[in-house]
């Protein structure tokens, strides 16, 4: 039995904003505990919703997409189960087993860190 045919979706993507600022500092943005009472600056990113987009179905072309060309690929792995739910699993299965991932599909690559990661919800 066949698989139904590719389809594309519209959708809107939430994109960093340019902000002249960023021709004098580098966009950022701190992921630390900082007091509630801080004047300081957590973060100098504006970000804005893209006009409706089509975003297109790529399944059946997956070969066709490369991370020097297109700035991502799609690979094939066995991927097991994990409980993304607590921070103990995600760091102690989910993380390591992508930082593995990233290194053995990724030419060149002799070391990787994920830095931060969070679960995206669903809208």
């Amino acid at each position: 039995m066949m698989g139904a045919a590719p389809t594309d979706e519209q959708s809107r993507i939430v994109y960093l904003e340019w902000q002249d600022l960023y021709n004098e500092e580098k966009p950022f943005q701190v992921f630390a505990n900082v007091p509630h009472d801080s004047t300081e600056r957590l973060t100098n990113l504006v970000f804005a919703p893209s006009p409706p987009l089509r975003i297109h179905d790529l399944r059946g072309r997956e070969n066709d997409f490369s991370l020097d060309r297109n700035g991502f690929a799609v690979i094939r792995d066995q991927m097991p189960a994990f409980d993304i739910s607590t921070k103990e699993t995600m760091e102690g299965n989910a993380i390591p087993y992508f930082e593995h991932l990233v290194k053995k599909h990724v030419s060149g690559v002799d070391f990787v860190r994920c830095f931060d990661y969070g679960v995206s919800a669903s809208n």
